[in-house]
């Protein structure tokens, strides 16, 4: 009876080792630090660094809320989206977004 009890707590450990427990301040701040880990985004054109960004998020984002905030700034015109995300992590009590930076600058692309 206690195996199973302890298999039980195994399971249920490595069910937040691997799905998380990322709180909606750590999703943020994997959001707006992805351009920091996104190691082929410096490899591509500016132009098709989007999408590499957005799989880096995705890929580094595990609280539900976080990814809904993410995908909720795919439907913004850019300067609402830049303004959404500088908002969002300021409210997580972060001082600096460097995806916001990116985009950012981006936008000022021609």
């Amino acid at each position: 009876m206690e195996r199973i009890g302890w298999c039980g707590v195994a399971i249920v450990a490595m069910g937040f080792a691997l799905g998380g427990c990322q709180s909606y301040e750590d999703g943020i701040k994997a959001i707006c630090e992805a351009p920091n880990h996104c190691e082929k985004c410096a490899k591509v054109a500016p132009d098709a660094r989007g999408r590499l960004l957005a799989q880096q998020v995705e890929k580094d984002t595990s609280n539900g809320k976080a990814e809904s905030f993410f995908e909720s700034l795919g439907y913004m015109e850019p300067a609402e989206r830049l303004t959404k995300l500088r908002e969002e992590a300021s409210s997580a009590g972060l001082t600096d977004c460097p995806l916001a930076d990116k985009w950012e600058e981006l936008d000022k692309m021609p």
